[in-house]
């Protein structure tokens, strides 16, 4: 309830802060933050996305920041995602260059 309110605060203040999950990220849309950021954080913080929150933490800070190549820590948190869920669905057998024609969705 506490960050529901600090963000709440953010927007009374017309401040672009959004804080989320140990970060604070500048969002220049309302709707996009409400829509988009807060339920991607809130799925990311169970504990089987682990990587893909630090990775696409890693990429925003390096964005903000001017930092080198914010797209490789992008690209890594998307290849994790599709592990977990290609895992998930018992898609892969753990070999790295395994190909599979069989759909995710």
């Amino acid at each position: 309830m506490a960050v529901n309110e600090l963000n709440a605060r953010f927007r009374q203040a017309d401040c672009q802060p959004h804080y989320h999950n140990g970060f604070i990220q500048l969002s220049e849309d309302q709707t996009v933050a409400q829509e988009i950021e807060t339920p991607f954080w809130k799925l990311v913080a169970e504990p089987k996305w682990h990587n893909v929150d630090h990775d696409m933490k890693e990429a925003i800070d390096l964005r903000d920041n001017g930092g080198r190549d914010p797209a490789f820590y992008a690209a890594r948190s998307l290849e994790s995602t599709i592990k977990i869920i290609s895992g998930g669905k018992l898609l892969t057998t753990g070999r790295k260059k395994e190909l599979t024609t069989t759909s995710i969705t």
